[in-house]
């Protein structure tokens, strides 16, 4: 499992879709399927280019397998939601992990008092 999730990591570092999907299709020919470690790779490539939509399309596709999202995936999108201002979102999904059982840990909080820190700043300007 660790080879394949490298090999997904590395193709998607370089924008080769077509190789990191091929090697998913590998990995299901093969009867291996893919974790939490895939999710996390495949959704942090999707957050770096913003394609928010996609992630959670890609979230919700792989949860419906059986694989949940764990703190590091939250924490990427909780990151993510906040570098673009969206903090309400980012509370939805903090809400979100409680209801799993899913407490924030220090990145996540650190993600969110960034943002606040920031909305606050604009709001004092003002």
């Amino acid at each position: 499992m660790v080879i394949y999730n490298t090999l997904i990591a590395e193709y998607l570092k370089i924008d080769n879709l077509s190789d990191a999907k091929g090697i998913m299709e590998t990995m299901r020919m093969q009867g291996i399927k893919p974790d939490v470690v895939t999710l996390g790779i495949i959704v942090n490539d999707l957050l770096k280019k913003r394609m928010m939509f996609k992630a959670g399309h890609t979230i919700e596709t792989m949860g419906n397998q059986g694989i949940k999202p764990d703190i590091v995936v939250y924490g990427m999108i909780i990151d993510a939601l906040c570098k673009l201002s969206r903090f309400s979102d980012a509370l939805n999904i903090v809400q979100k992990m409680r209801n799993q059982g899913i407490e924030p840990n220090v990145v996540i909080y650190n993600s969110l008092m960034r943002i606040m820190f920031l909305i606050n700043k604009d709001f004092i300007a003002e």
